[in-house]
């Protein structure tokens, strides 16, 4: 009986573990990626982010493919860039 209630527990566990991953996959990452986009977005660039990473061990965020690029101004010159990498630590993500 004891083992049986051990297994139960334990299924239960990794069922919440599992179910967190996905919801922080599926539903903060989304959200993050929108934030990070409406607040860059009022810079007068065009900005493209690519793909996201929530970290588990430390609360932070990883940015990997940034698109800068200027919208068309006759009058500046005109900005493109690529940012490969960025890792945000120690933040507060909501």
């Amino acid at each position: 009986m004891n083992r049986k209630r051990y297994v139960r527990w334990i299924f239960a566990i990794l069922l919440a573990v599992v179910i967190s991953i996905g919801c922080v996959k599926f539903l903060g990452e989304p959200y993050i990626k929108r934030k990070i986009r409406k607040e860059l977005s009022d810079t007068g660039y065009s900005i493209e982010i690519s793909d996201i990473h929530i970290k588990w061990s430390l609360p932070g965020v990883a940015l990997n493919g940034i698109s800068i690029k200027g919208k068309p101004d006759p009058e500046s010159a005109r900005i493109e860039g690529t940012i490969e990498s960025v890792q945000i630590k120690n933040i507060s993500l909501f």
